[in-house]
């Protein structure tokens, strides 16, 4: 209060000169970012207005970009628009014109590019943790995650079970009315603390997986990086470096998980020459660390740069699933109508197969529910983003100039009744199950399907490496959800819209939701 109350006193006191020096301040900041934006813009017709370089459109998107989306979708269909944003103009496409962006070569259209650009990662993450295709982790991801899926599908609903048993703490049932009392939970907190939990498992295995202070860690270097980025990217070029002193997560986690990961790798190491080369290979984990000491190409046991590497990752995978699975919870609590055939699939495949992924892979419905709830509330608002390396042109006859960025119009695509019916805007937690039941399709209802239809996992080459373990992972949380507790809003309450900051859907942060268990047969 005492701040505000001296920022009051010196308003207050301001003089005309201070005033117009505030005044020039803040222009400059205008032409600056207006001739800094200009090398990103193309000759696509404009969504918003130019005006002041396309800096008041700039602003208003970043909380309200899904209305220049419908509205260039509207107007410019099969064709392109651009939307200035405040760290450059941005050209979306939409229609046709994704199969353009899926042919073009990394060496004209990149995706590692315009990822970095877009986090601003080398000021957040740092340079070792840059996109990169060539990169040694990722390399590694994709050779080692999905297939090792089976295999750490025990530990991952140990997990999941543990976890969200952990989080809700109710009451075992008794006699009487005994434990069936609801719990009000702050949905987004939960669902995040027992994503995290999961990821954690999954890279480093049990022993810090339910250590509270790494676990902070990780749940706030996610966050803060999203965070920073977007305001590093809304500056200068040239002001970057300066503002992410400040603003940059990374020093700060670096420091706090390296203690851990020493520790760890230590272990470890302890462990293989205790049973030898050959033997260590029976006994080793099998989680993401011990995938990165084994990469090729990779820093081996190197603590230090195994830790950079498993930030980034923490990055990467935490926030965009808890961010998933909350939306999935909301569209959940407020359809109860729903439950009772999610109910009896779970029921039925869980009898027959028991909690085993063969089972999970069955759950037709679930899988429905969940695709349906990630088309018309997606985690962001477009996907496929390329920069452009050297001039190109689109088939419509836009031109892209080199440093252009380019994406995918995600929001309007999956809401197109064209594409998906009268009813496109109405959640249909069945639209997918019931196509796949009727044959239409097969794996394209599926919902680590990418198709130019639904755009949530990127589309063509650079599709979501991880998309199958968080695919398991959320399915997983929903069947254990459904199997084991009741979920409602609390009385009078519906499912709270989402917020949009940026490129970014994000769901309710404040929204609660009922828990109480499930009172079996």
């Amino acid at each position: 209060m005492a701040s505000v109350r001296v920022a009051l006193v010196a308003l207050q006191s301001m003089t005309a000169q201070g005033w117009a020096s505030i005044g020039v301040f803040l222009g400059s900041i205008v032409v600056l970012y207006a001739l800094t934006n200009e090398r990103s813009k193309t000759n696509a017709p404009v969504v918003g207005s130019a005006w002041l370089g396309g800096y008041w459109t700039a602003v208003r998107a970043t909380v309200g970009l899904t209305g220049y989306l419908e509205e260039g979708y509207t107007k410019y269909k099969n064709t392109s628009f651009q939307v200035p944003a405040l760290r450059a103009w941005v050209t979306y496409i939409q229609g046709d014109l994704l199969t353009d962006l899926r042919k073009a070569k990394d060496d004209v259209l990149n995706f590692d590019e315009e990822m970095n650009h877009a986090a601003e990662l080398q000021y957040t993450i740092g340079t070792a943790m840059r996109f990169g295709r060539k990169a040694w982790h990722i390399d590694a991801l994709r050779k080692q995650l999905t297939p090792s899926l089976a295999g750490i599908f025990p530990s991952v609903l140990e997990e999941v079970q543990w976890g969200w048993e952990k989080e809700l703490k109710l009451p075992e049932l008794g006699t009487a009315e005994e434990g069936k009392e609801w719990k009000e939970v702050k949905a987004s907190d939960t669902v995040l603390r027992c994503v995290c939990r999961t990821v954690t498992r999954m890279f480093v295995g049990t022993t810090l997986c339910r250590n509270e202070g790494y676990l902070e860690i990780s749940r706030d270097f996610s966050g803060t990086v999203i965070t920073s980025g977007f305001m590093i990217g809304a500056c200068p070029g040239f002001m970057k470096s300066w503002v992410s002193e400040w603003l940059s997560p990374a020093p700060d986690a670096i420091a706090k998980f390296l203690p851990y990961t020493e520790a760890l790798v230590r272990v470890r190491e302890q462990l293989k020459e205790k049973y030898g080369e050959e033997e260590w290979e029976s006994h080793k984990p099998n989680d993401l660390l011990q995938w990165f000491i084994d990469a090729p190409g990779g820093p081996g046991p190197d603590a230090n740069a195994l830790n950079l590497t498993l930030l980034g990752m923490n990055f990467a995978a935490i926030h965009s699933s808890a961010m998933t699975m909350t939306h999935v919870l909301y569209n959940l609590a407020a359809s109860p109508e729903y439950t009772r055939e999610l109910r009896e699939e779970v029921d039925a495949c869980i009898q027959e197969k028991g909690w085993t992924r063969d089972a999970l892979d069955r759950m037709i419905k679930l899988e429905s529910f969940i695709k349906e709830s990630m088309r018309l509330t997606p985690i962001l608002v477009s996907s496929v983003g390329r920069r452009a390396l050297q001039p190109f042109t689109l088939s419509d006859g836009t031109t892209l100039p080199k440093g252009a960025h380019i994406y995918a119009n995600l929001w309007s695509t999956q809401r197109d009744p064209a594409l998906w019916g009268a009813d496109a805007e109405t959640f249909d937690p069945w639209r997918f199950s019931r196509a796949a039941a009727a044959g239409e399709g097969g794996a394209k209802n599926l919902f680590t399907t990418p198709t130019p239809e639904f755009l949530f996992w990127g589309y063509g080459e650079h599709i979501c490496p991880g998309r199958f373990f968080a695919a398991q992972s959320i399915k997983l949380a929903l069947a254990n959800i459904i199997g084991n507790y009741d979920v409602k809003f609390p009385e009078g309450k519906t499912k709270p819209a989402p917020s949009f900051f940026g490129n970014a859907c994000v769901p309710d942060q404040k929204a609660t939701v009922l828990f109480r268990r499930r009172e079996k047969a």
